[in-house]
């Protein structure tokens, strides 16, 4: 068992209903040209799945000490429940930003449950434009801000021919043993909007520019960073 650093198990101790410890980000994407919706949402879930069943900190949970004495730790849950921690939604018409942002809202402000793993993954569809997007949030206890650009940039690379293997922990290598690549297809995919979100989206990050990158889905995707 791997025990929480002092600083993480301050997360947890300081966590309330009314001040969660989770981080959080919320990524909109255009579907590829030709792409039927419900399959292509389908290969995303089970990718996704297949990644996070195998790779901390997405199989692990909290282990208490006995008696409440010392410092919490990690340890890998053999009965994942996926289908609890990988979740489809889909916005009502017309399928508006605002509508998307009041979900989001929504779904941010809940606590995550401390028996199972201390993430979630929302997939939501309905968004005008052919448009859907994906909604994340875990633990400050499991990883910080850094690391989850870090695992954001592992997923992804700067060119749209790039082949990469990296873990969905946030490390790249060609020979990690926890790769997981997506691969659903070739098509184009526009990557029209991401946000960092801090745990009360009281700030995001803001970026301009355009650049072409390559993610496990396969796609060249482009940065419209809002």
């Amino acid at each position: 068992m791997k025990k929480l650093s002092l600083m993480d198990n301050g997360f947890l101790m300081a966590e309330s209903a009314q001040a969660p410890f989770h981080v959080a980000g919320l990524l909109v994407f255009k579907l590829p040209k030709g792409a039927r919706q419900k399959p292509f949402y389908r290969k995303i879930i089970k990718k996704f799945g297949e990644m996070a069943a195998v790779t901390p900190p997405f199989n692990q949970r909290l282990q208490l000490p006995p008696f409440n004495l010392g410092l919490p730790g990690w340890i890998k849950d053999e009965g994942i429940d996926l289908a609890y921690h990988i979740r489809h939604s889909a916005l009502p018409d017309p399928g508006t930003m605002e509508g998307l942002k009041k979900l989001v809202s929504r779904l941010h402000s809940t606590l995550l449950d401390r028996t199972r793993p201390l993430w979630e993954a929302h997939l939501i569809e309905g968004i005008k434009g052919r448009q859907f997007a994906l909604y994340f949030k875990i633990h400050h206890a499991c990883i910080d801000g850094v690391g989850s650009m870090n695992m954001i940039k592992a997923i992804m690379s700067t060119s749209p021919e790039a082949e990469i293997a990296a873990s969905i922990s946030g490390t790249s290598s060609e020979k990690d043993d926890n790769a997981r690549r997506f691969s659903i297809g070739s098509s184009p995919l526009t990557f029209s909007a991401v946000r960092a979100f801090a745990s009360s989206f009281a700030c995001s990050t803001v970026v301009s520019g355009n650049r072409p990158i390559r993610t496990r889905w396969g796609w060249p995707f482009t940065f419209a960073y809002q």
